[in-house]
């Protein structure tokens, strides 16, 4: 979970000259499963990419990403992670506003029997 949200942190960072980035959590309505999302203000996504962005070495703009040193692997490697964990990782974006990509966790809720 820690370097899924490092890789989106760090890609949101990129894609920022100003504005904000957003970090937020909530639980989902089964309360079994976390939500995390992380939303910048930066250049966002065109839609003819939204569908590539979690495939290897796909940026959107090449010019700018070349220019940042990104290597196009951060959103794949948060892919796989996610898919690992068995969740689902997705992404929303306009282009000049920015973007917020979103995934689940499954929630450990201890049993109180435990507690003892």
């Amino acid at each position: 979970m820690r370097q899924v949200i490092v890789n989106l942190v760090s890609n949101a960072i990129r894609a920022m000259n100003k504005g904000c980035i957003t970090i937020r959590t909530r639980p989902l309505k089964d309360k079994e499963q976390l939500l995390f999302s992380v939303e910048d203000t930066g250049i966002g996504i065109p839609e003819d990419r939204l569908n590539q962005i979690f495939e290897p070495l796909t940026k959107t703009d090449n010019s700018f990403t070349c220019r940042l040193g990104e290597s196009g692997l951060g959103t794949t490697i948060s892919r796989e992670l996610v898919k690992l964990m068995g969740r689902r990782i997705w992404v929303e974006s306009t282009p000049g506003k920015g973007s917020a990509f979103h995934f689940t966790i499954k929630t450990v809720i201890p049993d109180p029997a435990l507690k003892k």
